[in-house]
C-alpha cells in the first residue's frame, strides 16, 4: 500500500480487481493511495460493510480522506445514506462527530442527503450535541428540514442532552430556534419508555439535568424562561418540575449533588418552591440535613418561606434527619430557627433526642437533651424505648452518664444549661468554612462526632 507509484502503473481494470478482495478499511487506504480510483470505483464496492461500518464510514473516520471524498461523494449514483446492517453509524454521523469538515460539507451539499435519521436509537442531532460538535451543529440548524425536537428511543431531546453534558453553546443555539420544545410532555412519553429510561432520567427536564450536574451557566439560561409562556399559556420552563424516577425537583437534585452555587441561584428565583417534596416526602432541607451540608442548610433557612417542620412520608423532620446522623452543627443551626419543633415524633414515635442516642454523637445528644423542658427526655416510642434505653442498647456509657446527671440535676433543681453547654459547643465544626467553594464539598460537611 505504501508504494503507490508501483500501483499507479497498473491498468485501472487490474486495480479494480484488486479492490474486490479488500476489506473496507484497506479499501479506503487503497483509494487514499490512488485518489483517481474514487472517480471510477463501482457503486457496489463503495457499499461494502466492515466490522465498524461502511466504506463511507471508514472514510469519515480519517480526515486524510478529503481528496477521495471530493471525488466519490460528488458522484450522484453513490448512496450516501447507506445504513450499516450490524454496528456503526452512517457516514454523516461519523463525519460530524469526528469533525471531518470537508466530508460534512460534501454530504450536506447532496440534495438527497438525509438528516432526520437515527443511529443507535438516537437522532443525528443528539450525536452532534453529545460530542460538542458546535460547527456541525450550526450547519445542521441552518437547514430548513431539520427536526430539532426529535427524541431518542428513550424520550430525551437534543436540548436535554446539551443540558446534561453542560454544553452551554449548544444550549444557546438550540434555544434560539423558533418552535423548540424545552420540556418534554411526560404524560405522552411515560408509556413509551421502559423503567430503566425513567430511572436514568431521560424524560427529566433540561433544568433538572443542569441542576443535578451543577452547570450554572445553563441554569442561568433556563431560569428566565420560567416567566415566559407558550401559546397555551404554559410556562416554557417549570422550575418545580419533578423527575420521573423519584419525583425530585431541580432544587432537591442540586442539594443532593451538593451544588451550592446552583442551590443559591434557584433560591433567588421567586417561583421556586423551597418546600417541594419528592416521592418519599423529603424536602431540600430534609436532604441537606440528612447530609449535614452546612452551606446549603444555611441558604435554605435564609428563605423566609421555608418550613423547618415539614416531615417526610415517615413524619421525620429535618431536625430528626440531622440528629439520626449525629450532625451536631446542623442540629444547632436548625434549633436556632424560631419555628423548629424540637421534639417532633416520627411514624415510629421517636424524637430527635432518641435518634441522637442511636447515632452515637455525644455532643448532639447533649444539645437535644438541653431542649427538654417538660419531661420530653422520658418519652418513649412505639416499642416502649426512650432516649436512655437507646443509649443503653448501643452501650453509649457517656450518654447514659450525661442523661443520669441531667435527671439528678433536674430533680435537685440545680440544673444550669449554660454550664453544661460549656463542655462542648462544637463551634470548630464551621470555623474557617468557605461556603461558596464547591470544589471542596467534603470540607463543608458536618462530620459525625464519634
Amino acid at each position: 500500500m505504501s508504494n503507490s507509484r508501483a500501483f499507479s502503473d497498473l491498468p485501472p481494470e487490474l486495480l479494480l480487481e484488486i479492490a474486490e478482495y479488500l476489506r473496507p478499511r484497506s479499501f479506503v487506504a487503497f483509494m487514499m493511495a490512488l485518489p483517481s480510483l474514487a472517480s471510477i470505483m463501482p457503486k457496489r464496492l463503495t457499499a461494502m460493510e466492515g466490522r465498524f461500518g461502511t466504506v463511507l464510514g471508514y472514510m469519515a473516520m480519517d480526515r486524510g480522506s478529503a481528496e477521495i471524498c471530493r471525488r466519490l461523494i460528488t458522484r450522484m449514483e453513490i448512496d450516501v445514506n447507506i445504513k450499516p446492517d450490524y454496528w456503526g453509524s452512517r457516514a454523516l454521523t461519523t463525519a460530524m462527530t469526528r469533525q471531518h469538515d470537508v466530508m460534512v460539507d460534501l454530504l450536506l451539499a447532496r440534495p438527497d442527503i438525509e438528516i432526520n435519521y437515527r443511529d443507535q436509537q438516537r437522532p443525528l442531532l443528539h450525536h452532534v450535541v453529545n460530542n460538542r460538535c458546535i460547527v456541525s451543529l450550526r450547519k445542521l440548524l441552518a437547514r430548513n428540514n431539520l427536526d430539532f425536537n426529535a427524541r431518542s428511543r428513550w424520550g430525551d431531546s437534543a436540548l436535554t442532552r446539551a443540558a446534561a453534558a453542560g454544553c452551554t453553546e449548544a444550549m444557546e443555539l438550540l434555544l434560539r430556534e423558533p418552535g423548540i420544545v424545552i420540556e418534554p410532555d411526560q404524560r405522552t412519553w411515560a408509556n413509551k419508555v421502559d423503567s430503566y429510561s425513567r430511572e436514568v432520567g431521560t424524560l427529566d427536564t433540561p433544568l433538572i439535568h443542569a441542576a443535578a450536574q451543577g452547570h450554572r451557566d445553563i441554569v442561568r439560561l433556563l431560569l428566565p424562561l420560567a416567566h415566559q409562556t407558550d401559546a397555551t399559556g404554559t410556562p416554557l420552563v417549570d422550575v418545580n418540575a419533578r423527575c420521573q424516577y423519584r419525583g425530585r425537583t431541580p432544587l432537591i437534585r442540586a442539594t443532593l449533588s451538593r451544588k451550592v452555587a446552583v442551590v443559591e441561584m434557584l433560591l433567588e428565583h421567586i417561583l421556586v418552591d423551597v418546600n417541594a417534596r419528592d416521592n418519599k416526602g423529603r424536602t431540600a432541607l430534609s436532604h441537606a440535613a440528612h447530609m449535614g451540608h452546612l452551606p446549603i442548610i444555611r441558604r435554605l433557612l435564609a428563605r423566609p418561606d421555608v418550613d423547618v417542620r415539614e416531615p417526610n412520608s415517615r413524619r421525620r423532620t429535618p431536625l430528626g434527619h440531622a440528629a439520626a446522623k449525629g450532625f451536631f452543627t446542623a442540629c444547632q443551626i436548625l434549633l436556632e430557627h424560631p419555628d423548629v419543633e424540637c421534639h417532633a415524633r416520627d411514624s415510629t414515635g421517636r424524637t430527635p433526642l432518641m435518634h441522637a442516642a442511636q447515632s452515637g454523637s455525644v455532643e448532639t445528644f447533649r444539645l437535644l437533651l438541653y431542649q427538654c423542658t417538660n419531661g420530653e427526655e422520658d418519652w418513649t416510642d412505639r416499642t416502649g424505648r426512650g432516649a436512655w434505653d437507646y443509649a443503653h442498647l448501643k452501650r453509649h456509657t457517656e450518654m447514659m452518664e450525661i442523661f443520669s446527671n441531667y435527671q439528678i440535676d433536674q430533680q435537685a433543681g440545680s440544673y444550669d444549661e449554660d454550664d453544661a453547654m460549656d463542655e462542648g459547643d462544637g463551634s470548630n465544626d464551621s470555623d474557617g468554612m468557605d461556603e461558596g467553594d464547591e470544589s471542596n464539598d467534603d470540607d463543608v460537611m458536618d462530620e459525625r462526632d464519634d
